[in-house]
């Protein structure tokens, strides 16, 4: 712990979760037009299956009051690439806190070997693209977030000959899983491969609904598969957030993928989610036509940036 005009600098730990999580609606329900409030539970369990050592991987700020007004969190994002989230409450911006929390961070970082730094961030709030910029970080790629509303059951015409669309079986078949995205997403910017661990601690998360997760099989080979959590927010409200979908290459254009989607909008509707949510590569033309087809629209972006100090 230490201070700084004022401030206080001091480590994450298990007993932050109240003011963290009331520091994220504030930030996020200032401009966010999708806010949804979120739950102690949910960050606690997003930490906890993230493996992020809460002293040694996030900074909290204080005031001379003792009030949480900003954080920060520092996680890898490859070999020699670190992930940096930041956020402060709207009333403490342009106190040169972030550039604290930020400078905290990347130092951190280049001591355990990072030379790369990436973040992201939404294109509702270009402060924050100011002050990337500032800090020379540069533009990487960006997201399409796309979200639809459902209030009644969607439906499809039959499945494609020869698809099946089922449950995954969370107890035998998580390599099955892992091998499949991986295929999917082998080439997409910064995709690290998951392994049968990584995914079984995405199970344990209180947001994980095994009745979310499918694949798609063709002549008993899965082609496909599809993932979303079920978000809670503290109104009572369910969104699902779709975290993963795709078809293998060799199995595009055969209407597999909308089916697939079809069948995540239709399981989550029975459980009562009244939105749907998910993020796609800004570059991926035909999942976004595939999207729009079936009612999703765009809301907003997330841009990612990057500062390699080892360009410096």
């Amino acid at each position: 712990m230490y201070e700084s005009e004022g401030y206080i600098l001091e480590a994450g730990n298990e007993s932050m979760f109240d003011e963290y999580t009331d520091l994220f609606n504030v930030v996020d329900s200032f401009d966010n037009p999708d806010h949804v409030r979120l739950t102690k539970d949910y960050f606690q369990s997003s930490f906890s299956t993230s493996n992020i050592d809460l002293e040694h991987d996030s900074v909290l700020v204080r005031n001379g009051s003792r009030k949480m007004v900003a954080s920060g969190i520092i996680t890898p994002h490859n070999d020699s690439s670190s992930r940096l989230i930041i956020q402060v409450h709207p009333v403490y911006r342009r106190q040169g806190i972030g550039s604290k929390v930020l400078h905290y961070l990347t130092e951190l970082g280049l001591a355990r070997g990072s030379s790369e730094f990436v973040c992201r961030f939404p294109s509702f709030r270009p402060y924050v693209i100011l002050f990337a910029r500032k800090h020379r970080f540069l533009p990487d790629y960006s997201w399409i977030k796309m979200r639809i509303e459902h209030e009644i059951p969607v439906s499809t015409s039959s499945l494609p000959w020869g698809l099946t669309i089922r449950g995954l079986n969370i107890r035998k078949e998580l390599q099955v899983w892992a091998d499949i995205q991986n295929a999917i997403f082998r080439d997409y910017p910064h995709y690290e491969p998951e392994d049968v661990d990584t995914l079984r601690s995405l199970t344990e998360h209180s947001c994980f609904d095994k009745n979310l997760v499918v694949l798609c099989v063709v002549s008993k080979k899965p082609v496909g598969y599809g993932f979303g959590y079920s978000i809670l927010s503290e109104t009572g409200e369910k969104t699902l957030k779709i975290s993963g979908m795709g078809i293998l290459p060799e199995y595009r254009r055969q209407r597999y993928g909308q089916a697939l989607l079809y069948e995540l909008l239709t399981r989550a509707y029975i459980k009562g989610h009244t939105s749907s949510e998910l993020v796609v590569l800004s570059t991926n033309r035909p999942a976004i036509r595939l999207y729009e087809k079936c009612g999703f629209q765009e809301r907003y972006r997330y841009l990612w940036y990057k500062h390699d100090f080892g360009k410096q």
